[in-house]
């Protein structure tokens, strides 16, 4: 720990002072000039943002001290913006429903999503009912964006030319709930991405998305928490703090909507029509989109005459205030969120669960952590926290035995046919269910697995024919090695030649396959990894590429090393002081 200690670096130190005339003042003395298209930031307000400051560790994570939640908000805001400014722009747009006014036609879709569950006006109506504190963090997190955009006139805005309070809450609501739920309309399996195992008073917490962001904050008046949230957002989604834990549970898709067929003339049906501008190769058009209520729901997709219907609880759930009040907590007892189906997660010092609601992590997953933990294995921390990086397929013993009779009962008449798979079939039988990057056996079994769920309903045998299919295949077989097929990856940014795509072989695989170590190449997501033990204080996280999306920052790929290896780095907690306080162990409260 030492070690780690000693590389934290003060590679970034902001000192903001919040008066109008001062704020100028500084930005002429630095050499940047203001921000133009009237984009100052809230001036004469009752923000004051003095010393808040941001410190980077050796992996670029910032580590956030302020004397209130404002400052901390701003200054939160201000790094997300060095880190990424570019997508934190495109995050705003498609939480705004303005992404296909930019990108087109493939954001159609997305931006439909979010006018169906009220569009702009429903946003403004809801953060009208936001309590003061709250909207004096998004207020101050508006601020330090666009301070930021300011300070740093070479990056002009393509769309929002200043960020208000209400935009803030709506990217932050947008990550809490629409995004989760956007993900789920694209694939039912989506769910199985996430996984949250609790063992007494250890949380490990593993799951992907777009562009997670790890943070620490500390703040006076009580904001101290180590965690995730999604880039643009002003509240983290998971993390720690000295007494609790938590991450969110996640989300089903048929616990979460209902499937009505559409008919025609249907009389509980209500349509909607809304505007929504879309970049087309003449220029930005205005097209008028249909959205559909059927009964108390809204339609937020259609697949042929399947409507899926939202509930008004969904819709109108505060999840942002849920986790904002649980990131505050200094105990469960004074967490204010709580009653069946709550979709947030989290254990305290003591070990005790709270709010597990009804929601959980894809059966196949959660059932094979939970008897690994039942069984005794993972009960020390240090297994516990390997639970992450298990690359035991599970289900591949019985799905194998089930190919095997297949294969026999096909033999037995038509051994001929059947001999063709003698080879692949004693390459499954001997595999041990583990991947590795060199493993054969495991690529051979995902690419049997990714023909067999097309053929499922195809009548009898339907393994064997899956078998027989991948076998027939010269691009799927002989297999090539697992790590030819699924490796930690980033592409190169488009634009940038100096910039080679990266890639670092893994055991990881996808999550569909049930092992508990996941990763998707294809997806282009970035994995997050993180745990905790309340009762000694011992954290670690990890995520797949790195803090930075700027692809000229050390920390663009440098945390990829790890994750492929099935490695975390330490999370060394620290004094709430600023000024060279040295950094300090994690100590739970007793």
């Amino acid at each position: 720990m030492a070690a780690y200690v000693s590389e934290m670096r003060p590679s970034t130190i902001l000192r903001f002072l919040r008066t109008g005339l001062l704020a100028v003042l500084a930005l002429s003395a630095s050499g940047c000039t203001p921000l133009k298209r009237g984009s100052a930031p809230e001036t004469g307000s009752a923000l004051e943002y003095t010393s808040a400051s941001i410190t980077r560790d050796r992996w670029g994570v910032p580590w956030i001290d302020a004397p209130s939640d404002a400052g901390a908000a701003y200054a939160l805001a201000y790094a997300m913006a060095e880190d990424g400014y570019v997508e934190l722009e495109d995050t705003y747009a498609r939480a705004l429903g303005r992404a296909a006014a930019w990108y087109g036609e493939s954001e159609v879709e997305s931006d439909v999503l979010r006018l169906s569950l009220g569009g702009e006006a429903a946003v403004r109506a809801a953060y009208a009912r936001v309590t003061a504190a709250e909207s004096t963090v998004y207020r101050a997190f508006a601020d330090g964006l666009n301070d930021f955009m300011r300070r740093h006139p070479e990056r002009p805005p393509r769309q929002i030319v200043r960020y208000e309070p209400w935009m803030v809450f709506a990217a932050t609501r947008d990550a809490a709930l629409v995004a989760p739920l956007e993900r789920l309309l694209r694939s039912d399996a989506a769910a199985e991405d996430a996984m949250v195992a609790r063992a007494g008073s250890r949380l490990l917490s593993s799951g992907s998305a777009a562009r997670p962001y790890e943070l620490d904050i500390r703040t006076a008046d009580g904001w101290r928490i180590h965690g995730f949230a999604a880039l643009g957002s002003a509240v983290p989604a998971e993390g720690f703090t000295s007494a609790l834990a938590f991450a969110p549970a996640p989300l089903q898709l048929d616990s979460l909507l209902d499937r009505v067929v559409v008919r025609s003339n249907d009389p509980t049906v209500e349509a909607s029509t809304y505007s929504l501008r879309v970049n087309t190769a003449t220029g930005v058009v205005t097209r008028n989109v249909r959205v559909m209520r059927i009964g108390r729901g809204v339609v937020v997709a259609q697949r042929g005459d399947t409507a899926f219907v939202l509930g008004p609880e969904y819709i109108a759930g505060d999840r942002a205030h849920q986790l904002r009040a649980v990131a505050r907590a200094e105990d469960a007892a004074a967490v204010a969120v709580g009653g069946a189906g709550t979709d947030v997660l989290f254990v305290d010092a003591t070990g005790a669960a709270n709010f597990d609601g009804a929601r959980s992590a894809a059966a196949g997953r959660a059932a094979h952590a939970a008897r690994l933990i039942e069984a005794g294995a993972q009960r020390d921390s240090v297994r516990f926290k390997a639970l992450a990086f298990d690359t035991e397929v599970e289900s591949a013993s019985a799905e194998i035995r089930g190919l095997v009779d297949e294969w026999e009962q096909v033999g037995a008449g038509n051994p001929e046919r059947a001999f063709k798979l003698d080879s692949a079939i004693m390459q499954l039988r001997a595999w041990n269910g583990r991947c590795t990057p060199a493993s054969t056996a495991a690529a051979l079994y995902a690419s049997y697995i990714d023909q067999l769920r097309p053929q499922l309903m195809a009548g009898s045998y339907a393994r064997f024919l899956a078998l027989e299919t991948v076998i027939g295949d010269t691009r799927r077989y002989p297999p090539r090695a697992w790590r030819d097929m699924n490796a930690v990856s980033r592409p190169a940014p488009p634009g940038s030649p100096t910039v080679a795509a990266l890639r670092i072989p893994t055991a990881a695989m996808p999550s569909r396959y049930g092992t508990m170590f996941a990763y998707e190449a294809g997806e282009r997501m970035q994995r997050t990894i993180w745990w905790v033990d309340l009762s000694t204080g011992s954290a670690a996280s990890v995520m797949s590429y790195g803090q930075s999306w700027e692809s000229g920052s050390p920390h663009w790929f440098d945390q990829a090393v790890l994750f492929a290896g099935g490695a975390m780095k330490p999370v060394v907690a620290r004094s709430t002081d600023t000024g060279g306080t040295p950094y300090r162990p994690f100590v739970p409260l007793q």
